[in-house]
């Protein structure tokens, strides 16, 4: 099993907080061409209260950016992809919008950065904002 975030709990309650049901953890998304692989998303979760969001699957990949931003970045939307492609191919998991989960701090340097900016609406990068001192989801961002 990879190792987790140092955010992974925070972000696990938050989205408890928020009546969403964590049903995997991790996710395991197997590959359609070599099922004996497959990649470890670290949260699947079940929206079960309310008619809004009722039913809604989500997966979320967990990610605490240090000062090297720009790597941390390439390496999230790289997983992202890989991701987001592989939840696709999988039947059991199609229906599963997928979500890069970080602090607001981080969130707001990644948005400071044009090329950053450009990656995530160039390639539909959906983000779950996290207070993680409240434990609190501060925001969804959708781009796809």
């Amino acid at each position: 099993m990879a190792r987790r975030d140092k955010i992974h709990g925070a972000v696990r309650r938050a989205l408890e907080k928020a009546n969403w049901l964590v049903t995997d953890d991790p996710l395991k998304v197997y590959l359609l061409d070599d099922p004996d692989k497959y990649f470890e998303i670290d949260l699947g979760a079940e929206y079960l209260l309310g008619a809004e969001k009722e039913g809604e699957r989500i997966a979320v990949e967990i990610k605490s950016f240090s000062s090297s931003i720009l790597n941390d970045f390439h390496e999230a939307l790289g997983q992202f992809l890989d991701y987001r492609s592989a939840l696709k191919e999988n039947e059991a998991n199609q229906d599963r919008t997928l979500f890069l989960a970080v602090s607001e701090q981080a969130y707001d340097e990644i948005n400071a950065i044009g090329f950053m900016k450009r990656r995530i609406e160039e390639y539909g990068l959906n983000f779950l904002i996290v207070d993680i001192a409240e434990e609190n989801i501060v925001e969804w961002k959708e781009h796809n």
